[in-house]
């Protein structure tokens, strides 16, 4: 054996030691274990309804945000989770600053107009770029049964053009 073998081994013996005397010192037994916890339910997605709350009727299925040159452009997809068909959707795209303060406002139809149960639609919003966005906040309107319904929908905006997102938060 080399010398140099052997003083690696002799390090590997002295790391072995080592690390036997950290455990045996680390060591409690007068103190018994925790014992497991049971398991948590899976953390809901941030901003998604509590679990067991309804759904809206009117959901953000995707959507991506991004600029393109002086514009600040918004595509969606929305659906509907409501049994009977929803009419005359409308939406209002809320940009909101870092405090929730309001930039501006757009408005756009959801195209098609009407939504049957399960179905989805789409919408696209543009407006001027603002550095100071955000959130977003979608103000949806339609007709249901012959009443006027309302729901609105937020969405964190950090990154822009960073791709499709998943449902946002109801309020």
């Amino acid at each position: 054996m080399t010398p140099r073998a052997s003083s690696i081994l002799q390090g590997l013996a002295l790391a072995a030691a080592l690390v036997g005397a950290v455990e045996a010192a680390s060591a409690r037994p007068d103190v018994p274990e925790a014992p497991a916890s049971p398991a948590s339910p899976p953390a809901a997605e941030p901003g998604a309804p509590p679990p067991g709350a309804p759904r809206p009727p009117v959901e953000i299925a995707r959507d991506r945000v991004y600029r393109s040159g002086p514009l600040l452009v918004v595509d969606a997809v929305v659906a509907s989770t409501a049994s009977r068909p929803l009419v005359a959707v409308q939406v209002s795209v809320e940009f909101l600053d870092f405090f929730g303060d309001l930039l501006s406002v757009e408005d756009a139809p959801v195209r098609p107009g009407t939504l049957g149960p399960g179905h989805e639609g789409a919408l696209r919003v543009v407006t001027p770029f603002d550095a100071r966005l955000r959130r977003l906040r979608y103000r949806f309107s339609w007709q249901e049964d012959g009443a006027a319904r309302q729901v609105a929908v937020e969405r964190d905006v950090w990154a822009l053009g960073t791709g499709t997102r998943p449902a946002g938060r109801v309020r």
